[in-house]
């Protein structure tokens, strides 16, 4: 096993006993010692081996010292070997000056103290050693700031400007290499930015900067995270920059950020829907069971028969109210099932919204009065022509009367105005009543959304009519707001409709409402419902109108009946066990004579169910809960057309 040494000196002196001499005191304190007695000798060794040091004697008999030294520090193979010039004690100052002038690394005069020598031999060789790893430190930190794949920059702490720029750089940010060395580094930055980059830079400890905001050439936007390190270069304080583009990264982290947000949000709209359905649901169970109940109570009263005929009267009355109470509840869930499924029909046409503005508050005027409030209605001009649905709009404008009456004390004033601004018609229903709180004006709109959810409330409702209304306002290319002061201070909800372009034939309020005299004398009629209580609901609503009635409880003894006695009229329920009212109707019209007019009953009220009824046959279509007169109207109809 070789032992290391802590060098390779080769000794060059021609004097023997000088030679011998430095050669002992180096071998001994551990070199490696190689000698020669001529500078010819030295320079032939030089080319056979690489010593780390050189011990020249200044006078030898063939070559000087001195251009033994000038050539080895001229000859690139060997300009890097330390030379160690020593000369005899008297000589001039100007030889010591010559020696390192013509490249000599230090300078000894004999005789030379072994501790001396072996001090200076160390130091040199040292101090080359320390170079060559600096060298090559460098050599790997270039290797390393040109080939990494990161924009790196060399910068002046001072001046900002670049001194260095990597190949990355130029490729990420579209600058030349001359054009990022005319520059500063924080022409890379926003100008508000730069001092505070400066200041952060300044540090001597290496560490990340942060994400800042570079510009490139084409004045793209990148997000990058700058790392700072103080590094060597030349006489300046410099730092090299590396910058990692991280743009992609934080659009993601945005994304994933944005996404957290949306997901928090709709879990906490979810929530609210959850919490709004449940209300509902507590609400509805409230306003179906409350009637009922009142309904049920007078029933088994009535079925007693001890009741006096005025309270008997009383008992009927409340039966139909709040029967009448029930149906609209149906009514508006079956209104916000065809809004939900986009399934709301309008029959348009040219009308005045005066008329149909006057035909709500007639109808309201009774609870109006009941509840002491004064309803008054007023218009600017007369008429207003709209294209609308005349029904829907009537409906639209009970719902915000009867809203405003409902939450209006006794001794209330609910003002209904109408008038015309530009080109468009303006509606307005305002009251003195409650008002609405600030932060739940945004929901005022929204379905199932009721200020009071408490069972302490002191107004019924599902929170449904406001949610119909602005559909149908929708529908009719309208808007509607509301607007209040806050609590005790009144609401007004405001509509705006497109006033219509070219009036045609106008329809007069309540012309769908108004109903011919009804005489059904002689006209045979088949009523079928599997429901005992509605089928003899019917018959007796056509049979006090004079019809002759013949009934059945399924569609198979429709068909019998038919058989036996032809109606004039068939009237049918769709919903029975077995043959149902569409089957029967299809069975009728695939018969010889299968053509008697029919009218389809049924508790099924969408618009998807009246285009069924058509489809088997059927030629009229009323939906239950039924009104005598409405269907005895409509068999006098059918029964013109047998």
């Amino acid at each position: 096993m070789t032992t290391p040494t802590r060098g390779f000196v080769l000794v060059v002196d021609d004097e023997i006993s000088n030679r011998y001499a430095m050669s002992r005191v180096l071998t001994q304190a551990g070199y490696r010692v190689m000698e020669a007695g001529t500078g010819t000798d030295a320079l032939s060794s030089l080319r056979r081996e690489r010593p780390d040091l050189v011990v020249l004697d200044v006078k030898l008999p063939d070559i000087s010292g001195y251009e033994v030294c000038r050539r080895i520090k001229s000859d690139p193979e060997t300009v890097s070997i330390l030379v160690l010039q020593v000369s005899a004690t008297f000589v001039d100052s100007r030889d010591a000056v010559r020696s390192l002038d013509g490249g000599a690394d230090s300078y000894l005069t004999q005789p030379v103290e072994p501790p001396v020598l072996i001090a200076t031999v160390g130091a040199l060789i040292r101090l080359r050693r320390a170079e060559e790893a600096l060298r090559e430190s460098e050599s790997r930190h270039r290797q390393l700031f040109e080939r990494t794949p990161i924009p790196a920059w060399v910068f002046d702490v001072e001046s900002l400007a670049i001194l260095a720029v990597n190949d990355a750089a130029v490729l990420r940010y579209g600058y030349t290499r001359d054009e990022f060395l005319a520059m500063r580094i924080g022409d890379l930055l926003a100008a508000a930015k730069v001092e505070t980059f400066k200041a952060r830079a300044a540090s001597d400890v290496r560490g990340q900067l942060g994400v800042w905001r570079h510009h490139t050439k084409d004045e793209a936007t990148l997000e990058v995270e700058l790392t700072a390190a103080p590094i060597r270069f030349g006489d300046y304080r410099a730092r090299m920059l590396l910058a990692i583009d991280v743009t992609e990264r934080r659009r993601v982290e945005q994304v994933r950020a944005d996404l957290l947000s949306r997901e928090r949000t709709a879990r906490a709209q979810a929530e609210e829907a959850n919490r709004a359905k449940d209300d509902f649901l507590a609400t509805l169970s409230h306003e179906l069971r409350t009637p009922l109940n009142a309904m049920l109570g007078w029933v088994n009263l009535l079925q007693t028969g001890k009741l006096d005929a005025q309270t008997a009267k009383r008992g009927l009355e409340a039966i139909d109210r709040n029967s009448r109470i029930q149906a609209q509840l149906i009514e508006d869930l079956l209104d916000v099932s065809r809004i939900i499924t986009g399934k709301l029909v309008l029959e348009r046409n040219v009308i005045d919204l005066v008329d149909v503005a006057q035909a709500a508050a007639e109808a309201l005027r009774a609870a109006a009065l009941a509840r002491q409030i004064d309803l008054s209605i007023t218009a600017e001009v007369a008429p207003i022509h709209v294209d609308a649905d005349f029904g829907r709009l009537q409906q639209m404008v009970s719902n915000l009367v009867s809203n405003a009456i409902k939450f209006t004390d006794p001794g209330g004033r609910v003002t209904i105005r109408i008038e015309r601004r530009g080109e468009e018609a303006v509606l307005a229903v305002s009251d003195t009543g409650r008002g609405i709180r600030p932060e739940f004006l945004p929901h005022v709109f929204e379905k199932f959304r009721q200020a009071d959810t408490s069972t302490t409330r002191s107004h019924t409702g599902l929170g449904l009519g406001l949610a119909i209304v602005r559909r149908l306002v929708e529908l009719h290319s309208g808007k509607v707001e509301a607007a209040s002061e806050g609590e005790g201070r009144g609401a007004t909800f405001t509509v705006r409709l497109p006033i219509a372009a070219m009036p045609g034939p106008i329809r007069a309020a309540g012309d769908e409402e108004a109903l011919e005299p009804v005489a059904l004398d002689g006209v045979r009629v088949l009523v079928v419902d599997d429901d005992a209580d509605s089928l003899k609901l019917a018959a007796v609503a056509l049979e006090q109108y004079g019809a002759h009635v013949t009934t059945a409880r399924s569609g198979t003894e429709a068909l019998e009946a038919m058989a036996s006695e032809p109606p004039d009229v068939l009237v049918s329920d769709l919903g029975m066990p077995g043959l149902d009212g569409l089957q029967l109707m299809r069975e009728i019209r695939s018969r010889t004579g299968g053509n008697v007019p029919a009218l389809a009953l049924t508790a099924y009220a969408m618009e998807a169910d009246a285009e069924r009824t058509r489809s088997a046959g059927y030629t009229m279509h009323l939906s239950k809960p039924l009104d005598p007169r409405r269907l005895a109207a409509a068999v006098s109809r059918l029964a013109g057309h047998a």
